[in-house]
């Protein structure tokens, strides 16, 4: 049976559309996304629309859960990545301050959520996290822990998010960023002076991005101001 020349154009508009979206749904960026499996599977799932992700997880990853920590890929490997998302629960291990440093100085991003930084951060003068922009961790959390149950945070956004935003979570454990020298509060807490829950700095080409709760559109507003999604 003969196809009538309009359905023909008609057919073959369908089928290059449909290769077309193909195409176009593989992002050119890459990211690393390290931390337990199912954490991994969740930011990977965030990030698949800008990022082809590669997670770093227990079954790939060194992992003496929060005492040792992750061992990152040296930074010859690193700089293939345009973003390391380092998940809750996560922390990354003494040997890699050099390559983290270096890998942000160049243009990296780097991403620590919730407490993943925390336990990190106890090492800081080691692991040389200057770059982070600021000085200290506040844990959040009521007393006694965790019987009191969740932690109300009035939360808005700074300008530097493009947008107004309030929103208020209800959190069992959280983490704020203080004494800001050169990180940018991007998510604050008015009842917290001093502190953020999220911010950023720069350093070199590159930048370090801490948000010290769990929330995936607060996430998602994060990437994109800092330009790594859309």
């Amino acid at each position: 049976m003969r196809m009538s020349r309009k359905s023909l154009f008609a057919a073959l508009s369908l089928v290059l559309t449909l290769a077309g979206s193909v195409f176009a749904q593989k992002p050119e960026k890459k990211a690393l996304v390290v931390g337990s499996p199912n954490y991994c599977a969740t930011f990977t799932k965030l990030l698949k629309k800008d990022f082809q992700c590669t997670a770093l997880d227990r079954k790939n990853g060194a992992k003496a859960w929060k005492d040792q920590g992750y061992t990152l890929p040296k930074y010859e490997e690193l700089k293939q990545y345009a973003l390391v998302v380092i998940c809750p629960l996560a922390n990354t291990t003494a040997e890699n301050k050099e390559d983290i440093v270096q890998f942000v100085k160049e243009g990296g991003s780097i991403y620590y959520g919730y407490s993943s930084l925390e336990w990190t951060f106890q090492k800081t003068k080691e692991l040389g996290y200057g770059i982070c922009g600021f000085d200290k961790l506040s844990a959040q959390f009521l007393k006694p822990y965790p019987k009191s149950g969740n932690m109300t945070h009035p939360l808005v956004y700074t300008r530097e998010m493009g947008k107004e935003r309030s929103l208020t979570k209800k959190w069992l454990y959280s983490v704020y960023a203080g004494d800001l020298v050169d990180a940018v509060p991007l998510v604050e807490n008015p009842e917290l002076k001093g502190l953020a829950v999220a911010c950023v700095a720069k350093y070199g080409k590159g930048q370090f991005i801490f948000f010290g709760g769990e929330d995936h559109s607060i996430f998602m507003d994060i990437m994109k101001k800092c330009g790594l999604c859309k």
